[in-house]
């Protein structure tokens, strides 16, 4: 009963008109951001949480969180119509889905794109469980919410449905009426969101650019925050042009701090002795996987030097 209650709560918050109202521009723009290749609801959410600053805490996560589960839906739709996945989760709904629909889904396995789907639906939706209850951020799409919820001076932890309640449940009532949006939108939507595939790059990319800009702007009402966002923008064209991630380095901003306040406590609880992560068996065992993955991932690059090494050996 207890469950039902407060959850007909979240209900009587999400439906109220101007969480409502942020709840259908959510989902609708993460779905046109899904149909668009390339974009995705990482740079969305990066360009438009300025522009939620002086939103509610509840209306500004039910939007964010309108774009991220609206952008796998409209990524299902093109790798289905078009055979061109707009999210890179929306990759293996091509194999079934594109040769589905050139048979009008006749004849076709429709487990094939039933089941990417439904976990590409359950990872999105599941993947604010660790965040709002442990403040853990699962992906680089929670890392930004996670400091989404910062800004708005939320703490996500165990402690966030005892102090907000009302953003807690709204929030998850939210999801089951923005999916009902998402169906209503997109059955008479599909033909528009194939024309827009073909709006062109050099259009586009003027209009990502303005968004930036304007966002970047209304943080501060400052040219200088403008100027950190382009310095950043060519760090991140560089970052991309010379093949290295950038999503360590965002997850590094959201948890480096965190991970600096704690590993000061610890410290100071265990009198300066490193000990103390490896006394604990939790914490041993987590950084003796750590420790493993992070060799793993050096050793193919070892082996090869080693290869390399050998052939020069040889031809000497």
């Amino acid at each position: 009963m207890d469950m039902l209650h407060n959850l007909l709560y979240g209900f009587s918050i999400a439906l109220q008109p101007t969480n409502l109202l942020f709840c259908f521009l959510g989902t609708l723009l993460g779905t046109l951001i899904g149909v668009l290749p390339g974009i995705g609801p990482i740079g969305t959410i990066s360009i438009l949480l300025p522009a939620t600053f002086h939103m509610s805490p509840t209306a500004a996560i039910i939007m964010l969180a309108g774009i991220y589960y609206g952008a796998m839906y409209g990524g299902s739709t093109t790798s289905i119509l078009v055979n061109i996945p707009g999210e890179a989760a929306s990759v293996v709904t091509c194999l079934d889905g594109y040769e589905m629909a050139k048979q009008g889904r006749a004849g076709g396995a429709i487990e094939g794109v039933a089941g990417p789907e439904a976990a590409n639906n359950a990872a999105t939706s599941g993947g604010f469980i660790p965040l709002f209850t442990l403040g853990i951020p699962s992906n680089i799409t929670m890392a930004l919410m996670f400091g989404a919820l910062l800004i708005h001076g939320m703490r996500p932890g165990p402690f966030l449905l005892k102090d907000h309640p009302d953003l807690f449940w709204g929030v998850i009532s939210s999801m089951y009426i923005g999916n009902v949006m998402l169906l209503i939108l997109n059955l008479p939507l599909i033909p528009l969101w194939v024309q827009v595939l073909k709006v062109p790059y050099k259009i586009l990319f003027p209009l990502i650019l303005l968004f930036c800009i304007v966002g970047s702007y209304s943080l501060n009402n400052s040219t200088f925050d403008v100027m950190v966002m382009m310095i950043f923008g060519l760090l991140g064209y560089l970052f991309k042009k010379f093949e290295f991630e950038g999503a360590p380095l965002i997850l590094a901003f959201v948890l480096g701090p965190m991970f600096e306040t704690n590993l000061r406590q610890s410290l100071l609880f265990s009198k300066g002795s490193f000990m103390i992560f490896f006394n604990r068996p939790i914490s041993a065992v987590l950084i003796s996987v750590a420790l493993i993955v992070l060799i793993t991932a050096f050793l193919p690059n070892f082996r090869k030097a080693k290869e390399v090494l050998d052939v020069a050996v040889q031809d000497d």
